[in-house]
């Protein structure tokens, strides 16, 4: 997997994983980054509520103003609200450029957008997912070439789905995990388990 930049995390085997400031993805169907592209691309007004609620709840999750993101992008206040609120055409190299500025995941933004999900924006933010999943199935592509289209459906849902399963597996140890830690210290406090 090609990673580099500065954001970084800890994988499930605890190896520093690397994530790029700038994702080396091929951008969406012909959209190049920097290009506007037309909500109704995107879906409809609802992808565009959708994606200004991920996009306002990935700068309070930050605990930032919009002066502050603003600052962050170099760009007046007003211009910054302009882009927030959805109005006019989405701006991929824009989006990209404010999830570098949030420390949050780009791709996960317009996938929100598009799911109507604007929670996965932020549920994204810190571990980069769709980042992660998009760098994967570059690779993937590289790897297997013409030979990715000989893959039958019911073996990529198999795929997909085991993976899946036990990435959600091990969030709920890790919580069970972190849960059992707090009702240990708490007793040790004389709080409540």
């Amino acid at each position: 997997m090609r990673l580099e930049g500065d954001n970084a995390f800890r994988g499930a085997n605890c190896t520093l994983i690397r994530i790029p400031s700038r994702p080396k993805v091929r951008p969406l169907a012909s959209v190049a980054l920097g290009e506007s592209m037309a909500f109704h691309q995107v879906g409809d007004a609802l992808s565009r509520d959708t994606l200004k609620a991920a996009l306002r709840a990935v700068r309070k999750r930050r605990r930032l103003r919009a002066a502050d993101v603003a600052d962050r992008l170099g760009m007046p206040l007003r211009s910054y609200e302009h882009f927030e609120s959805g109005a006019g055409q989405l701006n991929l190299e824009r989006l990209f450029q404010f999830a570098e500025a949030t420390d949050s995941d780009g791709w996960a933004i317009l996938l929100a957008a598009h799911l109507d999900k604007p929670d996965l924006a932020v549920r994204c933010a810190d571990n980069k997912l769709v980042t992660i999943l998009m760098l994967s199935l570059q690779d993937f592509d590289d790897e297997l070439g013409d030979g990715l289209a000989d893959l039958e459906a019911a073996a990529v849902i198999a795929g997909f789905g085991s993976a899946f399963r036990d990435l959600a597996r091990h969030a709920r140890q890790r919580k069970a995990e972190a849960d059992a830690f707090l009702r240990r210290g708490r007793a040790n406090e004389g709080g409540e388990p």
